[in-house]
């Protein structure tokens, strides 16, 4: 997949790549993971880390997230930030825990966020919801989400519920930089040669 996307002033081509790990710790489907790539200059002010500003580097990325909302189909992505770039990863197989640690895994990570649709149960039912999660190396996270309406857009551009904090994360989700200390996993991006 090769394609370009526009949000806000930034247009983004993906490029077809594959993350490598290298370890007897993770299963056979995380050591190769193929996803879709796309690269930003990472604008500190715009996206700042979790230890600078918790509640704008979370508020800021739940405005691209509504904002692309109103565009059409909400894409799932995970966006990685380290020195001076932002890699969105679009993943093309199922994403769960040990594939988000093992993509902590690669060099000069600070901070990662899991951004798009996700379908919240509640009462036997399914609610389409709009979210963000943010986390970086020392733990620190940030929250939000906020209903989507039947025709996939946002019913508030604020998320409905944001949390921030070192301790007592969501259950079920984070700590994949921990995760990825612990097992030692070191990961390797490519890119395919045709791109």
């Amino acid at each position: 997949m090769s394609e370009d996307l526009s949000w806000g002033s930034d247009a983004q081509h993906f490029h077809t790549g594959t993350i490598h790990i290298r370890s007897q710790d993770v299963p056979p489907y995380a050591q190769q993971i193929d996803l879709d790539v796309a690269v930003q200059v990472w604008d500190r002010s715009t996206h700042p880390l979790l230890e600078n500003d918790a509640r704008l580097a979370g508020d800021h990325l739940f405005e691209v997230v509504a904002e692309r909302s109103y565009m059409g189909a909400l894409p799932f992505e995970v966006w990685t930030f380290g020195r001076d770039s932002i890699q969105i990863f679009r993943l093309q197989g199922t994403i769960n825990p040990i594939t988000l640690s093992v993509i902590c895994g690669l060099p000069e990570i600070e901070q990662i966020a899991v951004l798009g649709q996700i379908h919240k149960r509640e009462r036997g039912q399914i609610h389409p919801m709009a979210h963000v999660y943010v986390e970086d190396q020392q733990g620190r996270w940030w929250f939000g989400a906020q209903a989507l309406d039947s025709q996939g857009i946002v019913v508030l551009d604020e998320p409905a519920s944001s949390w921030v904090g070192e301790h007592g994360k969501p259950l079920g989700i984070g700590g994949w930089f921990a995760h990825s200390r612990r097992h030692r996993f070191h990961s390797v991006l490519r890119l395919d040669a045709e791109n």
